[in-house]
């Protein structure tokens, strides 16, 4: 068994050279024994972009492309294996970081987000709440980062 790290972040303009070489490098440097690293660029655009943002509960529709950072370790993984897991997890995120568009792809859950409820659905939250207390009002669907049911 494993266990998996990850963080994601939506980009609207292309990666300068430079941040790619970083990551790149970052994603070979200093291996540790057990370790999986993986950089998933997913494009997006396309028929994505063609759906309005408030049309669906899903707000990501300006983004030209996702980044995910995932590492993975074996499940019995000692405490300093897993902290240099989420450490090279924080610096791959932060290398891209600044070109970033500020939202993340909500079904790679991200519990370092100070602000996931706006990072995940972005204007789309007040609708998604209203909609939540009119299916769920007794938030029997929940996860630590879900909406809440609310006006």
């Amino acid at each position: 068994m494993r266990t998996g790290f990850a963080k994601s972040e939506y980009f609207r303009r292309p990666l300068p050279t430079e941040a790619i070489a970083a990551l790149l490098d970052h994603l070979a440097a200093a291996r540790a024994p057990g370790q999986q690293r993986t950089l998933d660029f997913s494009p997006w655009g396309g028929a994505y972009n063609r759906v309005p943002a408030a049309a669906t509960a899903f707000a990501h529709r300006a983004e030209r492309f996702l980044v995910k950072h995932d590492v993975v370790v074996a499940a019995d993984a000692d405490g300093a294996a897993r902290a240099g897991a989420r450490r090279w997890l924080a610096r791959s995120w932060a290398l891209a970081h600044p070109w970033a568009a500020g939202r993340v792809y909500p079904n790679f859950p991200d519990p370092d987000l100070d602000d996931w409820a706006a990072a995940y659905h972005a204007e789309n939250l007040d609708r998604l709440r209203r909609v939540k207390a009119a299916y769920d009002p007794d938030d029997v669907f929940r996860s630590p980062q879900a909406p809440a049911p609310g006006a």
